[in-house]
Parts: C-alpha cells; sequence; structure tokens
C-alpha cells in the first residue's frame, strides 16, 4: 500500500519543470526514425540560435563564400542524399556527403540578393526531415559592421588581460545569457588562477540576424601562465560570441565552448559548443583548479575521466546510480530515477525515491558538451514529461554525487527508454 500510494502521488503531480529547447524540436525529430538534424551550420552561425533573416557582410566571407555544414541521421536507417535550393525550392543542388550523415555545401553569393534556403536531408528509403522548418532568407551586404566589432572584441581583450574587472564587465549585457554575476565570479577566478594572458584572434564570420543579434565566429590563440605552479599554457581553437546593439554601442550576450573569458566556469557560462576540428588544444580548469589542455568535448579530472554508460529502462523500472541496478518499483523505493508510461504513449521519468534529488534542465545536447555540472539553479521535481530527444540533465542526488543524464530515444512497442549517462562518484561536479 505504502509503494501504491508514493506511485499515485507521483502520478498526479503537476510538472514544475519547463524548457526553451522544445522550441526546437524540429532539431531532433518527434520519432526515432524522423530525418532529424544533429546540428546545423551557415557559416559557423547555428540555425536554431537565428532568425529566419541573416545578413552577413562581404568584407568578413573567407574567399566570398558562404557554407552550410551539419550532419542528418536518421535512426538506424542512413542518409542517402542532401540537398539545397538557394532559390525558394524553384531547383536544388547536392550537397558534400559522408558516411555518417556529415554534410557541407558551398556558394559563392552576389551582393545584396536575397536567398531563400531550404535544406532537405533524404535517408534511403526515401523519408525526409521537415524541410520547412529549415527555411533561411540570407543575403551578404556591402555594409561594413567589422570595424565597430573588431573595436569591441579589442576592448574585451585587452581589458581581460590588464584584469580590469569592472572594464570587462561594463562590456556585458545585463541578459547575459549566462548569468552576468556568474561570469563575473569566473573573470575574478581567471585573474586569480592566471598571472598573465597574452590573446590574440582573428575574425572568422560576422553576421546579423532579423532580431539585431551579432554572431561572430573567431580563431583565437592564447599563452596563460599559473599562478601556484608558474607553468605556462598554450591553446587555441575556433569560438562564438553573440553581442547585441544598444544604442550606439555593442554588448555581450553569450560565448559558446571554447570560451576564452571565465575559462575558470566554462560549462556555466556557455550557452553551447562550437563543433569544429580546430578545438582539439583547449584550455579547461576542473572545479579542483587542475589545469590541462585537450579537447573541448572531454576533461580530465582528479580521479580519471567519467566514462558515458547506456541504460535502457522499461515502464515502471527504476535504476540506482551507486548501485549500477535496475528494478521493478514496487519491489523497492530506494531508486534514483524510474519510467512510467502514459495511456497516451507518452514517458515519463521521476526522480527522488523515498529522498530527494534536485535536477537542472541543460537543454538540448551530448553527455560530451558538459564538463563540469552547474553548480547553481536545481529544482526539487517529481517528474520531467520525455518529449524532446537529445535533453540532458544533471542531477544532484541525496547522497550528494552528481549524474548526467541524456535522453536519447524511446519505444512504444515495448514501452522503454534509452539514456546515457555518466555518474560522479567522488562527490565533485567534474565529467
Amino acid at each position: 500500500m505504502k509503494n501504491s500510494s508514493i506511485l499515485l502521488s507521483l502520478l498526479l503531480s503537476v510538472t514544475l519543470f519547463s524548457s526553451k529547447a522544445d522550441a526546437f524540436w524540429w532539431l531532433f525529430g518527434k520519432t526515432k526514425d524522423d530525418v532529424r538534424f544533429t546540428y546545423l551550420n551557415i557559416n559557423n552561425m547555428p540555425f536554431d540560435q537565428s532568425s529566419n533573416e541573416i545578413t552577413f557582410y562581404q568584407d568578413q566571407l573567407q574567399n566570398g563564400i558562404i557554407e552550410i555544414r551539419g550532419r542528418a541521421v536518421a535512426g538506424r536507417a542512413r542518409i542517402g542524399s542532401v540537398q539545397i535550393s538557394l532559390d525558394d525550392k524553384e531547383s536544388w543542388q547536392p550537397a558534400t556527403l559522408n558516411d555518417d550523415g556529415a554534410f557541407n555545401f558551398k556558394f559563392r553569393p552576389v551582393t545584396d540578393k536575397t536567398y531563400k534556403i531550404y535544406i532537405e536531408a533524404m535517408e534511403t528509403a526515401g523519408k525526409t526531415n521537415e524541410i520547412s522548418e529549415t527555411y533561411k532568407e540570407v543575403k551578404v551586404s556591402k555594409h561594413d559592421i567589422s570595424s565597430s566589432v573588431i573595436e569591441f572584441m579589442n576592448k574585451l581583450c585587452n581589458f581581460y588581460m590588464q584584469k580590469n574587472q569592472h572594464a570587462f564587465m561594463e562590456l556585458v549585457s545585463k541578459d547575459f545569457l549566462g548569468d552576468e554575476a556568474v561570469l563575473d565570479r569566473a573573470i575574478r577566478s581567471d585573474f586569480d588562477l592566471f598571472l598573465n594572458i597574452d590573446l590574440r584572434y582573428r575574425i572568422n564570420s560576422i553576421a546579423m540576424d532579423g532580431n539585431g543579434g551579432v554572431f561572430v565566429a573567431i580563431y583565437y590563440n592564447r599563452r596563460a601562465a599559473i599562478a601556484f605552479d608558474g607553468r605556462t599554457y598554450i591553446d587555441q581553437g575556433l569560438t562564438e560570441f553573440v553581442l547585441t546593439p544598444t544604442g550606439s554601442k555593442l554588448e555581450l550576450y553569450s560565448m559558446k565552448q571554447p570560451v576564452i573569458f571565465g575559462v575558470s566556469y566554462a560549462s556555466e557560462i556557455a550557452s553551447g559548443v562550437v563543433q569544429s576540428d580546430d578545438n582539439n588544444s583547449v584550455l579547461k580548469i576542473n572545479t579542483q583548479g587542475g589545469v590541462s589542455v585537450g579537447p573541448v568535448s572531454g576533461m580530465e579530472i582528479s580521479q580519471g575521466k567519467v566514462k558515458a554508460q547506456n541504460l535502457r529502462l522499461g515502464s515502471h523500472m527504476g535504476y540506482r546510480f551507486d548501485e549500477g541496478r535496475a528494478y521493478e518499483i514496487w519491489r523497492d523505493d530506494n531508486w534514483d530515477i524510474a519510467l512510467q508510461f502514459e495511456v497516451d504513449d507518452k514517458f515519463k521519468i521521476f526522480f527522488n525515491g523515498m529522498g530527494t534529488h534536485e535536477v537542472l534542465d541543460l537543454g538540448i545536447g551530448t553527455l560530451e558538451d558538459h564538463l563540469v555540472a552547474p553548480e547553481f539553479g536545481y529544482a526539487a521535481v517529481e517528474f520531467i514529461e520525455l518529449t524532446t530527444r537529445g535533453k540532458v540533465f544533471v542531477i544532484k542526488l541525496r547522497n550528494g554525487n552528481y549524474v548526467l543524464l541524456e535522453f536519447v530515444d524511446y519505444d512504444n512497442s515495448d514501452q522503454s527508454a534509452q539514456f546515457r549517462f555518466k555518474y560522479q562518484p567522488d562527490g565533485s561536479r567534474d565529467f
């Protein structure tokens, strides 16, 4: 009776947890075999973070070229073709496609002409993505904003290298996406950690979307001497910023990994990760202050790298992370997460069991996007409805340990769901 009462109270609970990432439903599809994109960029600008109208600037196009890059997947099926329309679906041109679904397409635009772009990815059985949801209007302007962007980026870099905390934060928007207060703390921590910083960059691309956001991609190289041992680290990579015009000036609105400002709290202030082969030698700081250089998708930690594990749960099955054990929930109340299949073909994942866990929604991505679990922002919730594949959550367990949990897929036929997770048993937030 006790177990039944607990389960009934959970089923009647109202979810307290919502996600802005549901707006990007198209990105990861509605069923396991839908054709969808794991990433989709135009000149390094993510499709899902820009409006339908994008303006590039002629002086910032490398060799006068616009490039569309992405990766299409379709469950167990193979992607057979990707093609691009630049003229509102009047004609189509093939993209260069790899076996894993990664593709790229380049074209040389004409100034002040509007390109109405659609992208079609087709799996070998003929099923395609939702083509209408890839629509972008792109044009190239002769207007030069690069001088304003370069002036702003020079100020950011100079104030950072000079360790001028106040002047640096004056350039940051009050609406900074990673939380202005956390960035302020991260910058202060950097200044304590580094004896000196030498930072150089060059602009890769500049674009403006229809909402006025200025997207800036830069290549950087950095040399930083560490205060506690005097050792010098050198790293380099490709990263992205979004700037917002405020009156006659620009302000910093968001940054992606690899971050070049606030590296001490990189995972807490970054709005995402730049997927690039250039990001294999990136400076990383763990929560114990350890310093390393390596790929942006990984993090060395004091007790070894935490490996991702696969987990499939059926309805009314629970799982306990410290024991690595799955079992039926009515046999034992001491589970960490449990799966419930609803009559309307929906899945819910329940937290807590007989204890109190706290959960934070990290949005769409993978386990590898998150190097360190955030310190703040958690909330006690009873359940979350699983609707969007690729959602990642971090769970602070009742024993003080942390779990990164990625929702991969579900199967209505056998009422099961597939997850990936990383369990950190040492109480740290490093993954």
